[in-house]
Parts: C-alpha cells; structure tokens; sequence
C-alpha cells in the first residue's frame, strides 16, 4: 500500500505532500465498486463506441482493427486515469528560515496558492470527523437488492471516520493539511507538523 504522504527536506525548506487532504462523502455508490479505474474505463468505452459508430462504415473490419480497437482502449483508459482524472495534490512547504508556509493544491485545471507565516498558525488540531449515509431507506433498499442477487456489499452504508489534522489560525480560518481513515497515520502527521512549526 503506497504512503498516504511523503516528506522531503531541502536544506531550511521542508516539503510535506499529500494527495489526502478532505474528508467527504464518497459515491453514492460504493467506492469499492465504482471508483476512477471504472470511470477511466466507462469513458475509454464510451468514446471507442462514438468512434465506432462514427466511422462503422468506412473501416472494414479486420483482426488488426480489433487490435488497434483494443490499443485505443488501453491508450484512452491511460489518459483519463492518469490525466483526467489525475488526483488533485496539495503541498505544503514549511520554511523554517523565513518562519513561512506556503501551500499549493495542484489539479488538472491548475493550481492554487496561499502563503501565510508561523505566526499567523495558532495550533495544529487534531479531528474525528464521522460522516453517514443521508439516506438510510436507500441504503437499506441497495442492500435487499443486492442480497436478491446473493451479493454482499463490504462496508456499504456504513458511517466513514476520518482522522484530521488541520492548521488552526489566528484569523478563526482552520486549514485541513490531511485525513486519512487510519488514525496511526494521522496521529503521525499531527506530530511532524507539530515538530516542523516548533
């Protein structure tokens, strides 16, 4: 299992980087079930389909046209997952010669930056945030379909916890730097942070 953050030094100026910085509802339905990889390849499908449709009566079909249908898929799913639907990743540069934080959220439609100084942080906070279904007659009324078709849904409408640790500033603004349903994790960024701002 990948790490939830990396932590890198450079001289005065360390960099904490996380791509775990909300904690949110997930899909109405389950994650386990539809999550990125299956959006990279319903899109990846879909525009096959269009293109498909599109030329069907201009390519002949042959055995090299299912391969270059089966390559397209494969190049298409690859660009939606790692570009489309690419992770928005916030960084958090920690300057303990200038006394300076300043933080970037990177996503596909570009990145964002808020600069603030250490005194402008009153303390590092520490969460549980416990999220439920709004919807329980829902939930209940997926898991008797599901059970009609002897399938079992792990963990489906169950409530989801999340560890916090957020910067808690001056101003009365709180900055959630990361989440995570692991509270070890969490409890182990609340400490760093905590030692990198002393």
């Amino acid at each position: 299992m990948p790490s939830e953050y990396s932590l890198a030094s450079d001289g005065a100026v360390i960099r904490f980087s996380t791509t775990h910085f909300t904690a949110e509802k997930g899909s109405i339905l389950h994650s386990g079930i539809y999550n990125k990889e299956m959006t990279a390849s319903l899109a990846a499908g879909a525009v096959i389909f269009v293109l498909g449709f599109i030329f069907a009566d201009k390519i002949k079909i042959t055995f090299s046209s299912f391969f270059a249908f089966i390559g397209s898929f494969a190049a298409l799913f690859l660009f939606f997952r790692t570009v489309a639907l690419k992770d928005r990743l916030l960084t958090a540069e920690f300057d303990s010669f200038k006394k300076s934080l300043q933080i970037t959220v990177k996503s596909v439609f570009g990145e964002k930056q808020r600069s603030y100084n250490f005194s402008d942080i009153s303390v590092v906070v520490k969460n549980t945030l416990s999220l439920v279904p709004e919807n329980p007659d829902g939930v209940q009324m997926v898991e008797k379909i599901a059970l009609q078709h002897h399938t079992v849904i792990p963990g489906f409408g169950q409530a989801s916890e999340f560890h916090t640790v957020s910067l808690a500033l001056k101003s009365g603004e709180e900055l959630m730097i990361f989440s995570s349903k692991n509270q070890e994790v969490s409890d182990e960024v609340h400490r760093l942070l905590n030692e990198i701002l002393r």
